[in-house]
């Protein structure tokens, strides 16, 4: 360690393995690292005596996914999920936004009613195009797995119906 101490790990651990059991912090932000002084790959396996040294840069995107099958260590293996799967989350979280954006902007481009894209109006939607959550929706729209026409078409429909819907309520 930066002390001097010294570190025990799994048989067959890797520099990553090695940056994790310092801090979740060196592991996440690791790029490279030097083996007794010589630079060598992350892959590397460390063998008994092996003198460490982490390169790190704030600005790394993280460990990669593959990073998991790399690591011998419980402890980092977990990290790195940790790590992706918040990545993941985010990532979602702005795929919805966007999506939604999209389907909003395409309803104020036809000078529709907003509240044909009401989420309980959308829920009756949703299933015809396979999607089982609103959320899974977005997404898909964000990634252009569904087209925007497949969903205009159904919000026609929906809107049609709602108001054959308004005209028995009326005949009453």
């Amino acid at each position: 360690t930066p002390k001097g101490d010294i570190k025990v790990l799994p048989r067959g651990a890797t520099p990553i393995d090695y940056a994790y059991s310092i801090h979740e912090a060196i592991g996440h932000h690791m790029t490279g690292c030097k083996i007794n002084s010589k630079m060598m790959p992350i892959i590397t396996k460390l063998n008994n005596g092996d003198v460490v040294e982490i390169l790190t840069n704030k600005n790394s995107p993280g460990p990669s996914p593959d990073w998991i099958k790399i690591v011998r260590s419980g402890h980092a293996r977990n990290k790195i999920r940790s790590f992706l799967q918040k990545k993941n989350r985010e990532e979602q979280k702005e795929m919805i936004k966007q999506g939604e954006q999209m389907l909003k902007e395409e309803i104020s481009r036809r000078n529709l009613d907003e509240k044909l894209i009401e989420p309980q109006r959308l829920e009756t939607i949703i299933g015809s195009l396979s999607y089982k959550t609103l959320d899974d929706f977005y997404i898909g729209l964000a990634n252009k797995r569904v087209s925007m026409q497949a969903v205009m078409d159904r919000i026609d429909t929906t809107k049609a119906k709602a108001m054959e819907d308004d005209d028995i309520i009326k005949l009453y």
